[in-house]
């Protein structure tokens, strides 16, 4: 008998798929800047005006849902495909 016996197994390995969802990007680059512009400086004197007689939770749900009826409006988007890889980084060609 020896000291160097060599340790044998086998291993079952699936390795896990990280999918990425379709989700909506903007394309910032064709905006139209100056309406939106525009939407947002309408909203800020209407949100100034009447800021005092709403609670502090109905101006920020205000707030934010002006500015993002204004994004959707002005700014372009598109959904992006799903995506499925072996590793978060790579990327098939």
């Amino acid at each position: 008998m020896s000291e160097h016996d060599i340790v044998l197994f086998n291993i079952r390995v699936k390795p896990k798929r990280s999918s990425r969802p379709p989700h909506k990007v903007y394309l910032y680059d064709k905006a139209d800047l100056e309406t939106f512009r525009q939407d947002v400086s309408n909203t800020v004197t209407e949100f100034f005006a009447h800021c005092l007689d709403r609670s502090l939770e109905e101006n920020w749900a205000f707030f934010k849902d002006t500015l993002t009826k204004a994004v959707d409006k002005h700014i372009p988007s598109k959904m992006t495909k799903a995506k499925s890889s072996l590793f978060l980084g790579f990327q098939e060609p």
